[in-house]
């Protein structure tokens, strides 16, 4: 009659024989995993008394030790089954849904929080400076021409101001004709600017507070209007002494 075995992992088989006359027997074992094992059917495996079962290809197998000896031979059969999971031993218990749902939970909840408040944060701020949220709008910009102290010193007030591309004539549409006359504070010279008439950043800076901040092209099409304009103006550029070259001051036009 076959032995049983249920299958684990790290299960020795041992088919051992306590007395055997003579004693020198060898051991060969052979695996098995259709439901008729002919002669043919039987795989070699190893050479030992003993055998470890580490994994099992088949739900059911069998092995077969043959055990030899200088009088004779003899084998055992034994039947080694692997029970089938029960799904309900599978399936997760609550414990372990709580545990999961909490390493979702807790992380999105802070990321979430993190979010509301830096989003807060920075609504405040808009608030506190521009007196609104503009969200989809720009918000509005001081006139720093208006501000400026015309007593004071010109010079040192202009370099405090924040730059604003709306007010930055392109120094690659000024060309240099000629030096005027030069001072303590700098070189006038005599240069040709092409669509500085068209030139009207008070008109730009009002378009963009009043347009949308998502609307790019009708945006940029009227802001850079002067681009598109091919009149040469003579004006008079006032080069201040330790500024980048293209900071040029326009002062008037001849």
């Amino acid at each position: 009659m076959d032995k049983t075995y249920k299958f684990q992992k790290g299960t020795v088989i041992d088919c051992a024989i306590k007395r055997a006359n003579p004693p020198e027997v060898k051991y060969t074992w052979y695996s098995c995993y259709t439901p008729i094992c002919s002669e043919k059917s039987w795989k070699f495996i190893k050479k030992a008394p003993t055998l470890q079962l580490d994994n099992q290809l088949k739900p059911d197998m069998k092995y077969k030790c043959k055990a030899k000896n200088a009088a004779g031979s003899a084998s055992k059969i034994i039947v080694v089954f692997k029970p089938v999971e029960n799904a309900s031993d599978s399936a997760p218990t609550l414990s372990d849904q709580i545990r999961t749902l909490i390493s979702i939970v807790v992380p999105t909840g802070l990321t979430s929080m993190i979010i509301v408040v830096v989003a807060g944060f920075v609504l405040y701020r808009r608030k506190k400076i521009y007196g609104g949220f503009y969200l989809f709008s720009y918000p509005p910009l001081p006139d720093y021409m208006e501000i400026l102290d015309r007593n004071g010193n010109i010079q040192e007030q202009l370099q405090k101001l924040p730059f604003i591309p709306e007010w930055e004539f392109p120094r690659e549409r000024i060309s240099f004709a000629r030096e005027l006359g030069s001072g303590q504070f700098g070189i006038v010279w005599l240069a040709e600017a092409i669509g500085i008439s068209a030139f009207h950043p008070r008109d730009m800076l009002r378009e963009r507070e009043g347009g949308r901040r998502f609307s790019f092209f009708n945006r940029t099409m009227k802001r850079n209007s002067y681009v598109f304009c091919k009149e040469v103006t003579q004006v008079a550029v006032k080069a201040m002494k330790g500024w980048i070259l293209n900071l040029v001051q326009y002062l008037h036009v001849l």
